[in-house]
């Protein structure tokens, strides 16, 4: 019986996909490639904005920048844990000492929506590193990871935007 209904499923498929390539005057075939399950999202592709994950990857703080000296792996993955060494370097490419990070995100701007928990911010023994400890991302494509850096009294926000696979 399981068998039957499956075949009658599969030629219901067929005959419907062949239906739709006769109907109306449009001589275009139908598209057939591949969707995402139900529940999944495609996934949109990065562009050059967003680059894989790569040690050396900068991102601008006001007049500091941020390094990533490491990251556990690469390229970024979807569904799992990502962890981050970051330093944060002054004009001269010095380390700076007296910064602090608060309110690191994941986010997925062409989606709207943010990885789940949040990273958390753990400020290292070396100068001027802090580790990015379990960064989620929901989905493959481009995600900014963004989190507000102060130093001298000055806040700013900064932002990685970067590639998962």
């Amino acid at each position: 019986m399981w068998m039957l209904r499956m075949r009658i499923s599969r030629s219901a498929r067929v005959a419907v996909l062949a239906l739709a390539a006769c109907s109306g005057d449009d001589d275009s075939s139908p598209d057939v490639s591949p969707k995402p399950d139900a529940g999944e999202e495609e996934a949109p592709p990065c562009g050059p904005t967003y680059p894989d994950v790569s040690e050396g990857l900068t991102a601008r703080a006001g007049d500091l920048t941020v390094k990533l000296l490491s990251a556990d792996l690469k390229p970024a993955r979807q569904f799992v844990k990502n962890d981050w060494v970051l330093q944060v370097l002054d004009g001269a490419d010095a380390p700076v000492e007296d910064f602090e990070v608060a309110d690191a995100v994941s986010y997925m701007a062409v989606h709207n929506h943010y990885g789940t928990p949040d990273p958390v911010v753990e400020k290292l023994g070396e100068p001027g590193q802090f580790k990015l400890d379990d960064i989620r991302f929901r989905m493959r494509g481009p995600w900014d990871v963004i989190f507000q850096l102060t130093h001298a009294g000055k806040s700013t926000m900064t932002t990685f935007k970067i590639c998962v696979e």
